[in-house]
């Protein structure tokens, strides 16, 4: 919905369809999508893992799916680090868990404010656990990880992440890349697939590159 008239349009249609005609309308955040996969045990949690969702509008206003970017460049700044760990604890205050791995996606906007979006309980998808993490770490296996982990077979110790960029159009990885490869790649996936506008590569060259 980018006017009134979408609004009014869209507004309509979803009254139709809606079992007690109540539609819920939203304001659409611009920021930048990340996730992090938490493991829960006895009170407290660890973060484990993280990384970024690269999300692009098509010139229909449409939203693509672009890639994944691991680790987060989001965890490079303290303050957000700050704000993130805040919400997981009253989420850690709210359920306890004798052990579990739950992966929190939010949102960043320009202003710094942080927003919960989802929470999975589940093994993830969009390649995460099958390819971008294992890309990154060859001792993360998610699945063994995860099974052995719930089982008490074994605990999840720190795991170190070399920096990966999954692209979904070709459906490849890039490791181990300087952040002004990563940034080349995206320039390119953006002219390619005719984006009119993809945040995260603007994010990335206001970044720092980490030594």
């Amino acid at each position: 919905v980018c006017s009134l008239n979408d609004l009014k349009d869209n507004y309509s249609k979803k009254k139709n369809v809606s079992g007690d005609e109540n539609v819920l309308l939203q304001d659409y955040i611009e920021g930048i999508d990340f996730n992090v996969l938490t493991k829960f045990k006895d009170n407290s949690y660890e973060i484990i893992a993280s990384w970024d969702e690269i999300i692009g509008i098509e010139e229909n206003k449409h939203i693509k799916a672009v890639g994944l970017y691991s680790p987060s460049k989001v965890f490079d700044d303290n303050n957000l680090i700050k704000k993130i760990k805040e919400i997981l604890d009253k989420f850690n205050n709210l359920l306890t868990f004798e052990r579990y791995i739950v992966a929190f996606s939010f949102r960043v906007d320009n202003n710094g404010n942080i927003f919960l979006i989802e929470i999975h309980i589940d093994f993830l998808g969009d390649s995460i656990a099958e390819k971008l993490l294992p890309h990154s770490s060859t001792k993360f296996d998610f699945f063994e990880i995860v099974i052995n982990f719930l089982l008490k077979k074994e605990s999840i110790e720190m795991i170190k992440f070399d920096r990966s960029l999954l692209i979904y159009e070709n459906d490849k990885l890039y490791g181990n890349q300087q952040l002004s490869e990563s940034i080349v790649l995206l320039e390119k996936e953006k002219q390619n697939s005719n984006l009119i506008e993809l945040s995260y590569l603007e994010y990335l060259k206001n970044c720092k590159e980490l030594l």
